[in-house]
């Protein structure tokens, strides 16, 4: 029997919660390939929750104390990303080309770098990264998540349509009179609907719309439950946010309102449906508008036809 040198390959993806969840494919084509080896994940805080339930990591990072590694894959691509990959003391480091990082800066961190790949999603560019490395096509989009079952949340979500008020970009955010429409248009359609907030901010933007349309209002959530609400609700409305992301990692049925950002980037998967804003100015990739026309542009009869599609199929 031959000796096999276990690496230690370490995973870079900081935060942000749904690009944490569009990089899981590319840790899951890993995995299979090399299940003899250690991979450890680089993340912070936040978004530890997301990767505590992630099936066959060996090991969670949050410090550059953590041990030396062989190798490190950086899917972000910023400096301070490609900055973990240098601490990390790999003497080999992956990451994207100056054409394809955030920070085309960070890409001089890298001993490896991707410099094309063919596709418009962010999973597929993040798998492609993962191919450059293991040398074979990483094809199979799968999320192997164990979720956490919060049984008393039942009551409050289960076979509900979820809507989200959140957004980490104002301007992703479904507006709060549209929130209010869609909600009383599931209701004379006989769906019960509960709206998710994530901050102060939203929960008031909830409250208001709960009070205007008789929608529930969900509790304070961690992620972790957040993803359960999602298990077990029958349909998922939401802006380009983390909701969104975890329902479609899920395969819940999900509808995704876009507004600054773009679908072929950020989409869900199906049993999905999009509705973007037909306007010159989309997709603009900016967090701050001063006129955020393209949120407006949301038809809250459209949203309730399309959900009474979904559930249909």
């Amino acid at each position: 029997m031959g000796y096999y040198f276990r690496m230690r390959i370490l995973v870079v993806r900081l935060s942000s919660l749904g690009d944490i969840i569009h990089t899981i494919p590319a840790f899951s084509c890993l995995r299979k390939a090399r299940p003899q080896d250690h991979i450890g994940w680089y993340v912070k805080r936040k978004g530890k929750e997301i990767i505590e339930i992630l099936q066959g990591l060996d090991e969670i990072v949050e410090s550059y104390k953590s041990g030396k590694w062989d190798i490190t894959i950086d899917f972000q691509g910023l400096i301070k990303s490609a900055f973990v990959s240098l601490k990390s003391k790999a003497k080999v480091r992956y990451g994207f080309g100056w054409n394809l990082s955030k920070e085309p800066l960070a890409s001089i961190f890298y001993t490896k770098r991707l410099k094309e790949f063919s596709g418009t999603h962010i999973i597929e560019k993040n798998l492609a990264l993962a191919s450059f490395f293991l040398g074979k096509n990483c094809k199979d989009i799968d999320f192997p998540l164990r979720v956490p079952s919060y049984k008393e949340m039942d009551t409050i979500f289960k076979k509900k349509v979820l809507i989200n008020s959140g957004g980490a970009w104002k301007n992703k955010r479904i507006p709060q009179k549209k929130i209010t429409e869609i909600a009383k248009l599931l209701k004379k359609e006989g769906l019960e609907s509960v709206i998710i907030w994530g901050n102060e901010e939203e929960r008031f933007v909830s409250q208001k719309s709960s009070l205007e349309s008789g929608a529930s209002i969900s509790p304070p959530l961690t992620i972790k439950q957040v993803f359960y609400a999602i298990k077990i609700s029958s349909l998922v409305i939401s802006g380009d946010s983390f909701p969104l992301h975890a329902a479609s990692a899920l395969r819940k049925p999900v509808i995704g309102i876009f507004g600054p950002t773009d679908p072929e980037r950020n989409g869900p998967f199906p049993p999905s449906k999009i509705i973007k804003p037909d306007l010159p100015c989309h997709p603009c990739w900016k967090r701050k508008c001063k006129n955020p026309v393209c949120m407006e542009e949301i038809s809250p009869k459209k949203v309730v036809n399309f959900s009474l599609e979904l559930l249909g199929s």
